[in-house]
């Protein structure tokens, strides 16, 4: 219940409805769902949509979308099927595998599905591996950028369900940072 209650607040906050519509006015339970029906404005616009949340906390936004959390950590963004989507992973910080520079670091706050890295001194180092903090069903697509050294060459980063391998043609400038964002496919 606690769940759902934050998602609540959550969608509330979100903009779908504002609290003194959400007090009853639109929300009902329906077969053990709460649903939201009703006309809101959004941004100027008026819309006329469902907004459906089940027992066990998945949404589904007119019959278009679906978010889920199938896990602890994890979201999954889905079609109105649910056969195709992306998967995001929270659980927890990855941690530096090998490879970069002397003490080289995951910036803290970061996830599985977005993180940043410190690449530590030495300025030599081409490559680094980062072990994700939670397996994924299927290896992740991630996406690298150097945010400290503009010019900095292509991130290259390959993947599998537990570790993501960052690398570049130009060697990494002691300390640079590099962002990573990795989507896995709904699974």
């Amino acid at each position: 219940m606690k769940r759902i209650a934050l998602l609540l607040t959550l969608l509330v906050g979100a903009y779908l409805v504002t609290p003194a519509e959400a007090q009853g006015r639109f929300w009902v339970l329906v077969n053990g769902a709460l649903k939201y029906t009703g006309t809101t404005t959004v941004t100027g616009r008026a819309t006329s949509d469902s907004v459906t949340v089940s027992a066990g906390g998945d949404v589904t936004f007119a019959t278009r979308s679906n978010l889920m959390a199938p896990a602890a950590g994890v979201l999954l963004l889905a079609n109105s099927q649910n056969s195709v989507g992306l998967r995001m992973q929270f659980g927890n910080t990855p941690a530096i595998g090998s490879g970069f520079g002397a003490s080289p670091s995951v910036v803290a706050g970061g996830s599985d599905s977005a993180f940043s890295v410190n690449v530590g001194t030495g300025g030599a180092a081409t490559s680094g591996v980062v072990n994700f903090a939670s397996t994924w069903a299927v290896a992740p697509v991630c996406i690298a950028q150097d945010q400290t050294t503009v010019g900095a060459g292509v991130q290259k980063v390959a993947t599998s369900t537990t570790i993501a391998t960052i690398t570049t043609a130009v060697a990494w400038t002691a300390s640079d940072i590099v962002n990573v964002i990795c989507f896995g496919p709904r699974v």
